[in-house]
């Protein structure tokens, strides 16, 4: 892998003050949504984003890191109907895990998608996600797992990005939107 000068997100966050700016934070998310949709194309999910996991390049470009928790996901028929299977256990940092992982209900694509909305959390307020809840991580995960809430937004964020927060921290995983409808949002597209 090639030498990333910048550091991880965890790093720029800090040199900035802790939190990053909302432009700079949409930047940086459609990058880490590009590097997810080639990585669910190709079977494979991350398990365990968040901003140390995501390295930055001295251009500013970023490179998703720190595989150990990923898997490969492979198609099964039971009943008929296509489900998406692991290969092996689960495994990540729990504060970024979705609800259906901490209930061990299998893995699908979409769960990188819940750690993605924890790490624009992450990246706009300098905290990790459910940061008010850190003081008792087992409580913290029972929550996630069981509870009804999301983790707090950014009190400053537009309405698009508390919108596009609301797409990717949606508690069912099947109404969760995907790397590639995330893409397509114009929030989040191409800067002109």
């Amino acid at each position: 892998m090639e030498y990333m000068a910048g550091g991880s997100l965890s790093d720029v966050s800090q040199i900035f003050g802790g939190a990053l700016e909302e432009e700079v934070v949409r930047l940086y998310t459609r990058e880490i949504l590009h590097g997810l949709k080639y990585l669910h194309e190709n079977g494979i999910v991350h398990c365990d984003l968040k901003c140390k996991n995501v390295l930055v390049g001295s251009s500013g470009n970023v490179k998703l890191a720190d595989f150990g928790s990923a898997k490969r996901l492979k198609e099964s028929k039971a009943d008929g109907v296509s489900v998406q299977v692991a290969v092996q256990s689960i495994d990540g940092t729990p504060l970024w895990m979705a609800p259906e992982v901490l209930r061990n209900e299998g893995l699908d694509f979409v769960l990188d998608i819940w750690s993605l909305g924890c790490t624009v959390i992450e990246m706009a307020t300098g905290r990790p996600p459910w940061g008010t809840k850190t003081s008792n991580p087992v409580a913290a995960v029972l929550e996630i797992a069981c509870g009804n809430e999301k983790p707090q937004f950014p009190r400053h964020f537009s309405d698009e990005g508390l919108d596009f927060l609301e797409r990717c921290l949606e508690r069912d995983p099947k109404r969760r939107w995907s790397a590639e409808e995330l893409l397509n949002i114009h929030l989040y597209q191409e800067i002109q």
